[in-house]
């Protein structure tokens, strides 16, 4: 009997024996949705990793400042959640959602506590992050205290050339950065049709940086927040592009002069 078991199995076709691995949930995921009437837009980088979720989500709300996420995946279901405010008071945003087939969209519910309401949101994938699915196990979030020394080297501040791509149109750009205390300051030149330097406000995040400016588009103010994580020696990162309010969104990738 043993040796017919034995048999079975060596002829059994590969699918049946190894299931394949799904695709990763990491990327730059685009979130629309509605609370009770409240427009809820945010786009969320997330790195999956042994079924854990970390990264970040920036929305309109608050002016698209970076909140670590924590999470978990299971099979097609997504939760998550990280800390806001809402109100001039402290809130937490719960994300629950399902993946389809090829990981690509997810649709599900936002529940928001301690106010206890809730709605609906779906999502869409605009960028994968392959090699942050094979990442290092990603331990939990931070304390905001322990970003400078566990996710940004010092070498973050200096003279960056940034190169991306919103939804077509192209954007090139100067950024001089500088880091004091977790937070960003500095000057960025040349994105849109606009050569002016234009001021700098931002944070250090869990894996790098989030940053935004005021500029002009074909003669109406626009609002850049580029959300950054650095490549390993300091020199180089890869990350998102969120154009208010165009509601427009890209990525980019920058090289230090």
């Amino acid at each position: 009997m043993k040796r017919l078991v034995w048999m079975a199995l060596l002829l059994a076709p590969p699918s049946t024996m190894f299931a394949a691995d799904p695709p990763s949930a990491s990327g730059l995921w685009k979130i629309d949705g509605d609370v009770m009437g409240t427009p809820v837009k945010m786009t969320c980088t997330l790195t999956e990793t042994a079924n854990r979720l970390a990264g970040s989500c920036a929305g309109a709300a608050d002016g698209y400042t970076p909140h670590l996420v924590d999470g978990r995946v299971k099979a097609q279901k997504v939760e998550f959640h990280f800390q806001s405010s809402f109100g001039g008071g402290g809130i937490t945003l719960i994300v629950s959602g399902t993946l389809n087939d090829d990981r690509s969209k997810m649709d599900g519910s936002l529940d928001v506590e301690p106010m206890a309401v809730g709605g609906l949101f779906s999502g869409s994938r605009l960028v994968d992050n392959a090699d942050a699915s094979n990442a290092a196990d990603v331990p939990a979030a931070p304390a905001p205290a322990q970003l400078a020394t566990a996710a940004v080297p010092s070498d973050a501040a200096g003279t960056w050339t940034v190169d991306g791509d919103v939804q077509g149109t192209p954007v090139k750009m100067t950024c001089v950065l500088a880091v004091a205390e977790h937070k960003l300051t500095g000057t960025c030149a040349g994105a849109g049709d606009d050569p002016t330097a234009r001021p700098v406000i931002g944070q250090l995040t869990g894996k790098g940086l989030s940053w935004r400016f005021d500029s002009q588009y074909q003669g109406t103010p626009i609002t850049l927040t580029m959300t950054g994580e650095l490549i390993p020696g300091g020199t180089k990162m890869n990350g998102s592009i969120a154009v208010s309010p165009f509601d427009a969104y890209g990525t980019f990738a920058a090289v230090k002069q």
